[in-house]
């Protein structure tokens, strides 16, 4: 089961403004929180199909975050953001063919490039780019031959 940073408030509980941080422009570590599926109805650039909502938590190196959700559609013309995803979050190579695997995708980590939108007069990030992992640095042996 799923650990939340939400809690559920009763019908009469005291409310307060809550937080919401709206990151700068920039490139952030996440961690996948939950997937849904859904149908997506069509629009004037998608056709209607099969749409994945994934639910990221972006932490900054100050230590603040953001949740959002980031929309991706099961259609060969926006498979490479889908691609993007999941070599990002290691469960896919560069250049391989791999099956879906939404449920291995909770949990994992990985690091997006966003960016701010204006919807409804409120500013939201959202996900411009999944960034594959760093690459891992393999240091040299502090010892020659011949130091035994």
């Amino acid at each position: 089961m799923a650990e939340y940073e939400d809690m559920e408030l009763d019908w009469d509980d005291e409310i307060s403004d809550g937080e919401f941080n709206v990151l700068p422009r920039g490139t952030y570590d996440f961690e996948v929180l939950e997937f849904s599926r859904d149908r997506f109805g069509g629009s004037a650039k998608v056709m209607p199909c099969n749409r994945i909502i994934v639910k990221i938590r972006l932490e900054s190196e100050e230590g603040l975050t953001n949740t959002i959700n980031t929309n991706m559609f099961l259609t060969k013309k926006w498979q490479w953001k889908i691609a993007q995803f999941f070599v990002s979050i290691g469960m896919k190579a560069e250049g391989e063919n791999v099956k879906m695997n939404w449920a291995e995708a909770v949990g994992e980590r990985g690091r997006a490039t966003i960016k701010i939108i204006e919807y409804n007069g409120n500013e939201y990030n959202e996900v411009v780019k999944f960034l594959p992992p760093k690459k891992k640095t393999t240091a040299s042996p502090k010892w020659e031959i011949g130091d035994f």
